[in-house]
């Protein structure tokens, strides 16, 4: 009889090798230090590549020394590169100053034979300023420094060289020009026309050294150092000394990277690398020893080691140094409050949307804003930039460049002008000297002014005290104030010299009854008398006086006097009136709205008239209420008045409209608006203490016939409230509003098996502790949403696969990610044993055992040779397969018996 005995289980192992660094060698330098030669491009416009040439072949081994400068603050340098194949290092930069940027590198070991350097900005740089320098005798970089200021010396800062006999060199960019080396140097080139140096010297021994330069008038400078050893020993610097890092701030950003990192430590050299897991950083910046700036490269969420490495292969690392988050949602900008601001900037606003990231940037029509705040996701506080009057769209800008924008969400309006400053004398000829004082209606402001007729500038004379006027001469002034628009220029010419006396009428200005005859006279002898009637300012050009003129309607009479050798007089002047209508009455308090009652008077220039009034806004006449005294107004109304006077025409009636209104305070809400995991109860009040608030809870406008407030108010669900207080003889509030989202994040599910390695099938049961949850996963390692599988039932894990689970529920935050990896390592084999024949006259040698799949009608054999045991094992079975097995017995002559019976084995 044939039967199965036993099955059995393979097991998996794993092997790990491990990785060897050996340190770097250092090659000594043996050569003197000496210049060798100078090349210099320096065009003249903007330009994102550029090429300086050495005049004559380089000799193998010597240091070629770049020195990049250019004029704005937003290209960088991509690239430095030569003919001869040579790789260049940054040294140090780009020292950043006032839209001048340099940046210095160089390569040591250089190879022999002509050679271009070719430098490579990332975009159009604005007149690029190369410099290119050779060097016999250095081979490595010791220290550098780099400083930026705006005055007349410039100066890189000092620096403490490490060994002795080392090269020191130095460079400006600058916005004048540069005159001379500082003290020590040779200056070895001074560009044109830039103005701009490359200049040397050698330190004899260790110590603090910098660069200086004197420049050919104040203005903004970058200077850079570097220093160069030439020991024929390794330098004890940085690059040789075990390095350190203490801290990563911040450690976390987005996977798109952008982010810049400041990394802190010990010993790090200038040239110092720096790596995210394996990824190379975008850019690396060496502060100092014990600083660098780093920008983030793209990686995928999670943590990630950091890594420093110093150019001679000192590293030091941070296992979980960052982290990559995961990406998040790009922000919208809904509304910003107040929505206008003058064009000066300095206007503090709140930014309201969604999906606001810490570290977020606020632009105002391209300009960046300054003091941004996140306060949450929803709401960003910030200080609005300079702009040009009008709309401007506002972006916000999340630190992994996720960005959204509202177009015309903030106007600009133009800044105020100025006054132009007013003068006590007016402009024209006087005959004795004058005293002029200027002044300007602005407090704060400051008067700048000349007296030779050029317009003035800040740079002119700035006015302290009056000002003497002896000779002919013409003064002009501007007022000046931070925030506001200069003043319109003011002017006034004053010229001194004897004045004709000024024309008499022989009928004084007035108002009459009759036609008037009015005669001119000058006391001055010889005088030309030249008048007009329409009220312009006669000249020469005008109607010659010869005769009394007659005024039969209202006009205005003006006349000169003229002589040769004299200035015209003063302009003459009477007006005329013939029966005039009175004046109309003028209210103290002009027309508007009040938050208080107000005392009006009403007063009329023509001494004698009478005024009449009417507060209901009708017609006065002489039958309304006659003016006595001034007009209590604590309601909203208007007045109405005329003046009359007999021999007059009543005046046009006067009116002014008065809007008694005190505007409520706005209800504030105990808990400020934000997203919150449990309900929240908010309570409503208002200073106002006899006002009733009425609010919703859906987002609408409330009104007085939304709910009234009685008492605090639960918030279970995500929803906005709005409120409004409101009192009989006010206006009603403004507005309040409060949005509250309430969201809970679900447990992650968790598994009834933990991951693992297993020699059987594993029955995986998943749940989670919220009762009303439901649970989709996968099981090819992908990341479950609400279409994959819903679970109903324990899963079979029967080969190797990775299950992953989320929690959902209605009105709750998806549940994290929860995930368990199986792996199902089986091996099986059939154990068969028999009974050896009980009647064979022959004697049995031993056995052959034939093995068929089910159904098939061949065997094939399976020992290679006679098994003399009753007992085989077959090992070379497959899962899920059944299989027919038979044994026939061998006698010694290699006759096989007929086959046994037949046994079926079903593979699990």
């Amino acid at each position: 009889m044939l039967r199965l005995i036993s099955s059995r289980t393979g097991l998996l192992v794993a092997a790990v090798c491990c990785l060897v660094v050996s340190a770097p060698t250092v090659r000594a330098a043996s050569t003197p230090i000496s210049f060798v030669q100078i090349g210099v491009a320096t065009p003249q416009t903007t330009t994102s590549t550029l090429t300086a040439s050495y005049p004559k072949a380089q000799t193998a081994g010597d240091m070629n020394v770049v020195f990049v400068g250019w004029n704005d603050a937003t290209a960088t340098v991509q690239s430095v590169k030569d003919s001869a194949g040579n790789s260049y290092k940054l040294a140090i930069g780009p020292t950043s100053g006032s839209a001048l940027r340099q940046s210095i590198y160089y390569s040591a070991n250089i190879a022999d034979g002509s050679n271009t350097v070719t430098v490579t900005f990332n975009q159009s740089a604005s007149f690029p300023d190369v410099r290119v320098l050779e060097y016999q005798g250095v081979t490595t970089l010791d220290v550098t420094a780099g400083a930026t200021g705006n005055s007349a010396s410039a100066s890189s800062g000092a620096a403490t060289t490490t060994g002795p006999n080392e090269l020191i060199v130095g460079a400006t960019m600058v916005a004048t020009t540069t005159q001379a080396a500082g003290s020590g140097f040779t200056s070895r080139v001074i560009t044109s026309p830039d103005g701009d140096i490359a200049a040397d010297k050698i330190a004899t021994t260790a110590g603090s050294n910098s660069a200086t330069a004197t420049l050919g008038a104040a203005g903004p400078w970058v200077m850079q150092m570097v220093a160069f050893s030439a020991s024929s020993a390794p330098v004890a610097g940085p690059e040789l000394s075990s390095l350190t890092i203490s801290g990563v701030s911040p450690n976390n950003g987005p996977v798109a990277g952008g982010s810049v990192v400041t990394i802190t430590g010990t010993k790090f050299a200038p040239t110092a690398s720096v790596t995210f897991g394996s990824t190379a950083a975008a850019k690396v910046v060496v502060v100092s020893s014990t600083t660098i700036q780093a920008t983030t490269p793209g990686g995928s969420a999670g943590t990630v080691a950091v890594t420093v490495t110093n150019s001679r292969g000192r590293s030091a690392s941070v296992a979980n140094g960052f982290t990559y988050n995961p990406p998040v949602p790009s922000p919208t900008v809904g509304r910003v409050s107040p929505a206008t601001g003058p064009s000066t900037g300095g206007t503090a606003v709140a930014i309201t949307g969604t999906n606001f990231a810490a570290g977020a940037v606020v632009m105002f029509g391209g300009a960046a804003a300054t003091s941004v705040a996140v306060v949450n996701s929803t709401t960003i506080t910030a200080v609005t930039p300079a702009g040009s009057a009008g709309a401007a769209t506002v972006m916000v800008t999340n630190p992994g460049s996720q960005s959204g924008s509202l177009a015309s969400a903030f106007t600009y309006t133009a800044s105020a002008v100025l006054p132009s400053p007013v003068f006590s004398l007016a402009a024209g000829t006087y005959v004795t000297t004058q005293t002029v004082t200027l002044s300007d209606s602005t407090m704060g402001a400051a008067i700048y002014y000349t007296t030779n007729g050029t317009t003035p500038t800040t740079s002119s004379t700035k006015y302290t005290g009056a000002i003497a006027v002896s000779v002919t001469e013409t003064i002009k002034a501007i007022a000046v104030k931070t925030g506001f628009t200069n003043s319109v220029v003011a002017s006034a010419a004053y010229t001194i010299s004897p004045v004709v006396q000024t024309p008499v009428f022989s009928v004084a200005a007035g108002t009459y009854p009759t036609a008037q005859t009015v005669s001119i006279s000058d006391s001055h002898t010889g005088v030309t008398i030249y008048y007009t009637t329409n009220g312009a300012t006669p000249t020469t050009s005008s109607t010659k006086y010869t005769a009394p003129i007659a005024v039969g309607t209202t006009e205005t009479l003006k006349a000169i006097a003229v002589e040769t050798g004299f200035t015209n007089s003063a302009v003459a002047s009477a007006t005329y009136t013939i029966n005039p209508v009175l004046p109309a009455p003028v209210f103290s308090v002009a027309a508007g709205t009040y938050t208080s009652a107000q005392a009006v008077t009403i007063s009329d220039s023509t001494a004698d008239s009478t005024i009449y009034y009417t507060t209901d806004g009708t017609i006065p006449t002489t039958s309304s209420t006659k003016y006595k005294r001034a007009i209590a107004v604590s309601t909203t109304e208007t007045l109405k008045a005329i003046a009359v006077e007999s021999g007059f025409t009543n005046s046009a009636v006067a009116s002014a409209a008065y809007t008694i209104s005190l505007v409520l305070p706005a209800p504030v809400f105990s808990v400020a608006s934000g997203v919150y995991t449990t309900s929240q109860t908010v309570a409503i009040s208002d200073s106002a203490a006899d006002s009733t608030i009425y609010y919703t809870t859906d987002g609408t406008t409330p009104t007085t016939s939304s709910t009234k407030y009685k008492r605090a108010i639960a918030v279970s669900t995500t929803e906005t409230l709005k409120a409004i207080a409101v009192e009989s003889g006010f206006t009603n509030s403004a507005v309040a509003s409060a949005a509250y989202t309430i969201s809970l994040v679900l447990p992650a599910p968790v598994f009834s098996v933990a991951s693992g390695v297993y020699t059987t099938s594993q029955t995986v049961a998943i749940s989670d502790s919220a009762a009303d949850s439901t649970i989709y996963y996968t099981t090819d390692g992908t990341t479950p949403t609400t279409s994959s599988t819903k679970y109903k039932r324990a899963i079979a894990v029967s080969t190797t696969e990775t299950l992953k689970a989320i929690a959902v529920e209605s009105g709750f935050t998806n549940s994290a990610v929860a995930s368990a990896t199986y792996t199902i390592n089986e091996q099986h084999e059939v154990s068969l044993t028999w009974n050896a024949p009980s009647r064979s006259s022959d004697r049995i040698e031993g056995y052959n055992v034939y093995r068929s799949p089910s159904g098939a009608s061949r065997f094939q054999r399976l020992n290679s040779s006679i098994d003399i045991q009753a007992i085989y094992v077959d090992s070379s079975v497959q899962s899920g397969v059944t299989y027919d097995y038979i044994v026939k017995s061998v006698d010694y002559s290699g006759v096989e018996s007929v086959p046994s019976n037949q046994v079926a084995v079903t593979i699990p």
